[in-house]
């Protein structure tokens, strides 16, 4: 992080909640729209050549672990898509941005490390991409201000998960 005085008196809060995101847009203001450097967008625009994927962001931690992605049904759910046509993206957690995503045939899904660990390089995959699929992660939260369809998959837990916002309560 880098220290900035010249925000002092903005509106920052130590607790992430959307709750004042909600009322300005109630109350007639704008919402915020993330959109990454213009560099980031020619660094992504250089390696899609062209395509327009849907990414696949994966949450793969080891805290909360209940609220990581299922990865065998992602990966059914990319070799799907793949069949419809679709050229699929997985961004990888940043822990494992390095590593293979392939499915249970062995065909390795296209993935782009730099998007795992570059949040300007994240942000222009994303503006890039035909949709944005997620489970509830932080990543998700760049599409939710973004002007690029998405899609967040979060599982409800009955009883038991740690985690207050997959459950029903």
């Amino acid at each position: 992080a880098v220290e900035d005085r010249t925000d002092v008196g903005g509106r920052f809060k130590d607790v992430f909640i959307l709750r004042d995101v909600c009322k300005a847009v109630r109350a007639g203001e704008k919402p915020p729209v993330f959109r990454a450097p213009a560099a980031a967008k020619h660094a992504v625009a250089e390696f899609l050549k062209g395509r327009k994927p849907v990414t696949i962001t994966l949450r793969e931690k080891d805290k909360w672990i209940s609220r990581n992605s299922q990865i065998d049904e992602w990966r059914m759910f990319a070799a799907h898509l793949q069949g419809l046509g679709h050229d699929v993206i997985v961004v990888r957690d940043t822990a494992k941005a390095d590593e293979p995503f392939t499915s249970y045939s062995g065909h390795c899904f296209s993935t782009y490390p730099e998007a795992s660990r570059n949040l300007h390089i994240r942000m222009a995959l994303y503006e890039a991409a035909e949709a944005n699929l997620f489970v509830g992660n932080g990543p998700a939260s760049l599409a939710w201000f973004s002007e690029r369809p998405w899609l967040m998959l979060v599982p409800i837990v009955e009883d038991g998960d740690p985690y207050w916002a997959n459950t029903p309560t």
